[in-house]
């Protein structure tokens, strides 16, 4: 929170607004070393997973060329076989690449995002100790009295402020999750239909239009769900990813293996919409809640604002 113009604020406004930057500080603090230590673990996961594409590549190139690997499986008459998993496990292992990359990239948007806010917090005890003095001052000079308690309800309006700000962010988080997760059942509902008519995938269409579409809608509605995880804990709710959502980015690591390359199998498929319906359920859940906290907190500031004005009109 910056300082900006002043212009048309009571000392009262003033004190509020540097309490609240204060009262944000010390949890942004806190959210930016979790943040930072989440980069840290997607960073390692990408390097992980390119790692894995190259490993699983050079296992296919073992097989297409002039090596021993090739030359045993062809006496086995397992060539193909071997070589049609071998190129499901580097399709296995792009997609968790994709993934990770996904992964990372939000979790460094994340950081940056509270490392600006924190910035903004960075001159809020200065601003404080101007903020009661000038407060003081405006009540000394009406002849007023309540300078005390009129700091105390600054105090009390800042730290609800603050987290009405942090729970509008969670509502939207969750609202968004809940939108992309209801999108990723339905494109689900119709891959699972499509891949049911046909008893075997090996033909360009339908079937791998709709599995490529319900896999990006799973892999939105988990970026989500990462995102809303983190606006959890900045209010302090239980993690989505503890009800089991964590597993969804491997369930979309298993597609290709699942559907592509075992032909007619639809059981994976229905796994992952289930876990997505139920995490449907559970994102509406918490933006339930959470908006209704956050009304509660409109009301508290309501009724301090009113004490507030009370107070000085006496003055």
């Amino acid at each position: 929170m910056t300082q900006g113009s002043t212009a048309g604020r009571t000392p009262q406004d003033e004190l509020e607004r540097a309490l609240a930057a204060l009262a944000e500080r010390a949890p942004l603090e806190d959210a930016l070393g979790a943040a930072r230590a989440v980069v840290a673990e997607r960073t390692a996961a990408v390097t992980a997973a390119r790692a894995l594409i190259v490993t699983e590549s050079e296992d296919v190139r073992a097989l297409e060329g002039a090596t021993w690997r090739r030359l045993m499986a062809a006496v086995r008459g397992t060539t193909h076989e071997e070589l049609s998993r071998e190129r499901a496990q580097v399709v296995r292992a792009e997609a968790a690449y994709v993934l990770a990359v996904d992964q990372h990239e939000a979790a460094v948007a994340h950081a940056d995002e509270l490392r600006a806010r924190l910035a903004r917090t960075r001159d809020a005890e200065a601003r404080v100790r101007r903020a009661r003095g000038e407060l003081e001052r405006a009540l000394l000079a009406h002849g007023g009295s309540g300078s005390a308690r009129l700091e105390e309800i600054a105090t009390q309006v800042a730290t609800l402020r603050a987290e009405g700000t942090e729970l509008a962010e969670a509502v939207s988080a969750a609202s968004t999750a809940a939108m992309l997760l209801a999108r990723a059942e339905a494109s689900l509902d119709e891959a699972i239909e499509i891949v049911a008519s046909r008893r075997v995938l090996v033909v360009s269409g339908a079937p791998w239009e709709a599995l490529a579409i319900a896999a990006e809608d799973v892999r939105r509605a988990t970026a989500a769900v990462a995102r809303l995880d983190a606006e959890l804990a900045d209010v302090r709710v239980v993690r989505m990813g503890s009800v089991g959502l964590d597993r969804l980015p491997m369930s979309a690591e298993a597609w290709t293996d699942a559907f592509v390359f075992r032909a007619g199998s639809g059981r994976e498929l229905v796994r992952t919409r289930s876990r997505v319906r139920d995490a449907f359920s559970t994102a509406r859940h918490f933006e339930r809640s959470l908006t209704s906290r956050a009304s509660d907190v409109k009301a508290r500031i309501r009724a301090l604002d009113e004490e507030r004005s009370t107070i000085l009109a006496r003055s």
